[in-house]
């Protein structure tokens, strides 16, 4: 929105949602805008609508009146849409108030003019007050009562800048001379430069690296936590530190020097570029940004200290103002100047995760598309070849089926005649025919051949065909319908590794366990990630680990990989324990695995030394790993292909493990695999609804205070960063809504095993069928055996009292020739042994469908 010079402007329009406005000043007092709206989700368009805006003397916007293309007006809250992009203001020298925004990218330039955000949570943030090259002057003062940003930029041009509380993965506050004065600063990547103007700051806590530049003036920090660089030019830094938290801090200032006597501090050389040159490198480390609730941070009594008392004064001034801010609390702030009878609440922001432009570390836009990827959907010999196989992928449904070389394909489960659903058996019912590319080739209800032809060649008659390819024993997909995804899918390379493609260490039948979890995508790799769960977590019973004698365990990065993920090293406390290393290669794939690299590869022979040797410590001849294939579904779930590999040093399959392994049947394997995630479909259900319900910021929901939380904190930023933030689900999928609803499950209905694996098993569905057989035969069994028993006990009761009663080939049948011991006797033990078969065949029956989970017992 450009107003005229001077005018002020408050965004008080007290809609649900917001535009962003550009417009040319008129001198008569008013604006005509151009408005770029985004629709709701029903649209995936956007159009473009002119307003009127009426400014009253002053310049405050009391109505906007959209001006359709008819004659007919309406005001701007009606015309207003359920989702929008961002706020965007811009003035001539006018100020700007700003009540609350959330989830929104807010840009403010007044070119001089004066601004005060109530409060702020955005992913890009950038508000810059300074006056234009060729005018005089400083520019607006800020002040900030909360803000939060992913990436936020701060310039002022000379005028104050005070904030209540900070929250930033990349913080920039440049005043030019101006004081800053920042109540509580929470951050990975922060740099704040004051100029010549002196800096105060209360308590802050950096995870990656704080870059404070005073210039000629005074810098105060009380509660330093973290990593930190403090240069003061010309004046005094004190600094008031945490002595319960770690603190990396350099210092280098030209006037005297206070700082908590508990800390020792290594001077580096007094010139403030070089100590800044020596920090570049350590502010591209980023790690957590850890939030939480935080109460008021006194900044009363923080000066430069020393010999400045010029400087002293002015830093006082800074921290109080952030002081009066912060203890004005929801209130308006008092900065602007507001008409009679105004009000400053201003219009509260929505939108969705999708409409999130992502920044880099850089603060530089990326459009991550993380469904341009193979992802396995199904294990090819689960699948029935002669009917379709329906599917769930990133929030769509898919058939998948063969045609009549066994080449696999892939469709959205939707017919393009009448959408009926193709995996429910239709495929081959529907009268028309579709190729393997999703082309109608026949329709036999057309009347003549022309006219066929003409249907056929309509684009419209044709299925959504995906890329689709066969790999380790899996179905990949890759769920992108763009035109060149056919061409993206060749050029990149199925993620199958090596140790799959053989069946060397991993057989080739029924390696795959598939089963659909009743968490994300995003909980599960965390939980891999996470090796410290699994002694508390997993079930001490069925799986033997055991709470009271957990190792700690270290987590060291080897490889960052970027946006093809990471590679993290787990190093035991016992020395007894043998690490390992954790592989995520997006999306889809984790790995636990004894080496670096992605393929197993023979390792250095050495004689067991005595170390080796004590009770407890583990086999350096054998080497094991777990292999996870894990697809997003649907919000809050996700299907898992799990397999396990293991092998001596040569890496060559261990012949006994081998032997136990071929003679353990795959839908035992299966059950046991369940047992081994009884404890996490539990617990990481319950956390699942948590963090959906707590608004999905794993920032603020999170407390990762430990090196053994790496990986998940890398994970978590890898998502922000690479992927958007979380899954491209379909619109009306997003949100915390739709996550609530389909975890809003009962503790039965997320432990039943028979939706979640056995009805996409081809081996534990056989299984069952064998078990059912067995019980049903044996209950059959067990009622004739025990009717005989009866009968032929009554029979020789009957014979006992009255002979003649009873007919001779009768007697003879249950007498077995007229001995003593008759049938009875081996017909009831053999009623007994079926009733034994059947209850046990029920018990193992059961085992695929429910088993109730027991806590474990610390």
């Amino acid at each position: 929105m450009l107003a005229s010079p001077g005018t002020s402007v408050d965004i008080s329009n007290g809609a649900e949602d917001a535009v962003s406005l550009q417009a040319e000043a008129q001198p008569q007092g008013t604006a005509t805008a151009s408005s770029s709206l985004c629709h709701d989700s029903s649209s995936s368009s956007s159009s473009s609508s002119s307003f009127q805006m009426q400014l009253l003397p002053g310049g405050r916007v009391v109505e906007a009146v959209e001006r359709a293309p008819s004659s007919s007006s309406s005001r701007l809250t009606a015309a207003m849409p359920s989702r929008f992009c961002g706020v965007h203001v811009s003035t001539a020298g006018g100020s700007v108030a700003v009540g609350a925004v959330q989830e929104a990218d807010l840009q403010l330039l007044t070119r001089g003019g004066a601004v005060a955000v109530r409060r702020c949570k955005a992913n890009h943030a950038a508000i810059n007050t300074a006056r234009e090259p060729q005018q005089a002057g400083r520019g607006g003062s800020m002040q900030v009562g909360e803000l939060s940003a992913s990436v936020l930029r701060l310039s002022s041009g000379g005028g104050a800048i005070s904030v209540q509380r900070l929250f930033a993965l990349d913080a920039q506050l440049v005043s030019q001379g101006g004081a800053v004065g920042v109540g509580a600063l929470y951050g990975v990547k922060v740099a704040l430069d004051s100029c010549a103007g002196p800096l105060a700051v209360g308590h802050m806590s950096c995870s990656g690296l704080a870059m404070l530049q005073s210039g000629g003036a005074a810098l105060a920090v009380e509660g330093l936590e973290g990593n930190a660089s403090l240069i003061s030019a010309g004046g005094d830094v004190k600094a008031w530190l945490n002595p319960a938290a770690p603190v990396s801090l350099q210092v280098a200032a030209g006037g005297g020097v206070c700082l908590d006597p508990a800390l020792r501090v290594s001077r580096p050389p007094a010139e403030p570029a070089a100590l800044q040159d020596a920090g570049a490198a350590d502010q591209q480390r980023a790690c957590s940004l850890v939030t939480g609730e935080l109460g008021p941070a006194s900044l009363v009594g923080v000066t430069g200290g020393g010999s400045s008392s010029s400087s002293s004064s002015r830093a006082a001034a800074a921290a109080e103002a952030a002081v009066r801010l912060q203890q004005a609390g929801d209130a308006s702030p008092s900065a602007l100047a507001q008409p009679a009878g105004s009000s400053f609440n201003a219009s509260r922001l929505h939108r969705s995760r999708s409409e999130v432009a992502q920044f880099g570390a850089e603060g530089q836009p990326t459009s991550p598309n993380i469904s341009q990827a193979w992802y396995p959907v199904a294990a090819v010999e689960n699948l029935d070849a002669d009917k379709p196989n329906k599917c769930t992928l990133l929030g769509k449904d898919y058939v998948l089926w063969a045609d009549a070389a066994g080449q696999w394909h892939c469709f959205e489960d939707r017919c393009p005649h009448r959408l009926a659903t193709l995996s429910d058996g239709l495929l081959d019912k529907q009268a028309a025919r579709l190729c393997g590319d999703g082309k109608c080739t026949a329709i036999p209800q057309a009347l003549d051949a022309s006219s066929a032809a003409t249907a056929c060649a309509s684009k419209r008659s044709c299925a959504t065909a995906l890329p689709a390819a066969v790999g380790g024993g899996l179905l990949w997909v890759w769920p992108d319908v763009a035109p060149t995804a056919a061409q993206d899918a060749a050029a990149t390379e199925v993620p199958v590794l090596p140790q799959l493609q053989d069946g060397k260490l991993v057989p080739l039948s029924g390696r795959w366990m598939t089963r659909d979890l009743p968490y994300s995508w995003d909980f599960f790799i965390e939980n891999v990630l996470d090796p410290t769960h699994v002694d508390f977590v997993s079930t001490p019973r069925s799986a033997g680990f055991d709470a009271t004698k957990f190792v700690t365990q270290d987590l060291r990065l080897h490889e960052d990989r970027g946006p093809a993920g990471f590679v993290y090293q787990v190093v035991p406390s016992d020395p007894h324990k043998r690490g390992s290393y954790i592989h995520f290669r997006p999306p889809a794939l984790v790995t636990l695995q004894p080496g670096p690299d992605p393929e197993p590869r023979p390792v250095q022979h050495k004689s067991r030394g005595a170390a080796d040797a004590r009770p407890g410590s583990e086999d350096p001849n054998i080497l094991s790993g777990l292999i996870f294939y894990v697809a997003p579904t649907k919000p809050g779930w996700c299907r898992l292909h799990g397999t396990s590999w293991i092998a001596d040093r040569d890496m060559q399959p261990l012949k006994t493990a081998s032997l136990f392994t071929n003679a353990m049947p795959t839908w035992l394997k299966h059950i046991l695999g369940f047992e081994f995630f009884a404890g996490d479909d539990v617990f990481l259900g319950a956390a699942a609804k948590k963090y959906a319900a707590e608004g999905g910021d794993w920032r603020k929901s999170y407390y990762l205070p430990t090196r053994a939380d790496a990986a998940i904190m890398a994970m978590r930023k890898w998502m922000d960063k690479h992927a958007g933030g979380g899954i491209p689900f379909p619109e009306h999928l997003q949100g915390a809504s739709a996550v609530l609803t389909n975890l809003n499950i009962t503790p039965r209905q997320a432990m039943d095993r028979y939706s979640q694996h056995v009805q996409h098993c081809s081996h534990c569905r056989k299984a069952l069928g064998r078990t059912q057989s067995v019980a049903a035969a044996a209950l059959v069994t067990a009622l004739a055996a025990l009717a005989g028993a009866c009968l032929a006990a009554s029979v020789r009761a009957a014979a006992a009292t009255s002979p003649a009663a009873v007919p001779g080939w009768l007697l003879g049948l249950v007498s077995a020739g007229g001995q003593a011991v008759g049938l009875a006797g081996p017909l009831l033990l053999l009623g007994l042994v079926a009733v034994g078969v059947h209850v046990a065949a029920k018990k193992v029956e059961q085992l695929f469908h429910y088993r109730e989970f027991t806590r474990p017992a610390f």
